[in-house]
Formats: structure tokens, C-alpha cells, sequence
């Protein structure tokens, strides 16, 4: 059964990575969008307004470079490795879905597919009650909190 749980970790641990590569994409698209802006604050002098302390200030544009290189670095790191989890992922799916084992496809189907013991049954061509004695048995020591 460890099997399973290790798949299950893994599909959370890519969906992690998947958010955070989401998350650095739409850092690095903000970046450019307001790099590509125009100057709108860029005007005459007013010496008819009072003087604003503070307001916007903008960030020079080597100091944008470094930030939007590393956005870019960041992207490239997190795609390669998502790349190989993803791999990994879908070999393990083989191996388990390849299995002769009735435990592991049940675990399998149940806990990640996240199927009812009765789908499973029909699946499986097993009798329902069959799926649920082993489920109950063997799968009943697995249940997390």
C-alpha cells in the first residue's frame, strides 16, 4: 500500500509545483506588462499643486532585468522538474496499474481515483461484497485522519 501513498504524494507534490510555476508565469507577465506601460506619470511640472511626498516610484530598468532573469530561471527550473514528476508519475501509474495484485487496484482506484467500492466491483468484474471485504480488511489499516 505504500505504493499508493507514495503515488498520492507525488500528485500533490506536482500540483504544488504546478501552482508555484503559475505563480512566477504571472509574476514574469506583470513584470513585462508594466515595463511596457507608458510613462502616464511622466508630465510637465505643476508648480500650481502642492508638492506629494512618496507616490509611485518606479524600479530602474537594470534592476527590473535581474528581477524578470530570475523570473525566467525560476520558470525554466520548476518546467524541467515538473517535466521529470510527471514521468515518474506516469511510470508508477504503469506499474500499478499493471499489477496482478487485486489489493493495490483497489487501493488504487479507490484512494486516487477516489471510486465507489461498487464501480470498483464492476471494474474489476468482482462481486461487490468481495471488493468490500478486502477493502475493509486490507485497506481499513491505510484510512488517514
Amino acid at each position: 500500500m505504500e505504493v499508493v501513498r507514495c503515488y498520492m504524494d507525488l500528485c500533490r507534490e506536482i500540483e504544488r509545483y504546478e501552482e508555484r510555476l503559475e505563480s512566477l508565469m504571472a509574476r514574469k507577465e506583470s513584470m513585462v506588462e508594466r515595463w511596457l506601460q507608458p510613462l502616464s506619470d511622466v508630465s510637465g511640472i505643476n508648480y500650481a499643486r502642492p508638492k506629494v511626498q512618496g507616490g509611485k516610484k518606479r524600479i530602474d530598468m537594470e534592476e527590473e532585468l535581474v528581477h524578470l532573469a530570475a523570473a525566467e530561471e525560476g520558470i525554466e527550473k520548476y518546467e524541467t522538474l515538473l517535466n521529470k514528476l510527471r514521468e515518474c508519475r506516469d511510470r508508477m501509474k504503469v506499474c500499478i496499474d499493471g499489477t496482478t495484485d487485486i489489493v493495490y487496484k483497489i487501493a488504487f482506484k479507490k484512494m486516487v481515483e477516489g471510486k465507489s467500492l461498487l464501480v470498483i466491483s464492476e471494474e474489476l468484474n468482482y462481486s461487490y461484497n468481495y471488493i468490500r471485504n478486502i477493502s475493509s480488511k486490507k485497506l481499513g489499516k491505510m484510512r488517514v485522519g
